[in-house]
């Protein structure tokens, strides 16, 4: 989760991303941080199905709200790869 927090500030991308974990979701929200539900209306779901198909083809599937998950079978390397690719992708969105 830092890691790809980390990729998008590098970018300027308003990414916030939440949950604890295993399990986490991408909001990209002018917010800076989601206090309820409701913040999540703000959220750019334009923006987000661009960085679904950008991660799609760095080959990282993301569901369609955002959410991924993360289990035991996952090395540190695969997270390490994971950041790198999302960071390629991130960097796509803002040509």
């Amino acid at each position: 989760m830092r890691g790809l927090d980390a990729a998008a500030k590098e970018q300027r991308l308003p990414l916030v991303v939440t949950g604890f974990g295993t399990a986490f979701a991408l909001h990209f929200n002018p917010l800076g941080s989601l206090r309820s539900y409701r913040d999540t209306l703000q959220d750019d779901h334009d923006l987000l199905d661009s960085c679904l198909l950008a991660a799609l083809a760095e080959g990282i599937n993301i569901l369609p709200d955002g959410r991924l998950y993360v289990s035991t079978a996952h090395s540190q390397q695969d997270a390490d790869e994971t950041v790198a690719a999302m960071d390629r992708a991130f960097r796509s969105l803002v040509r």
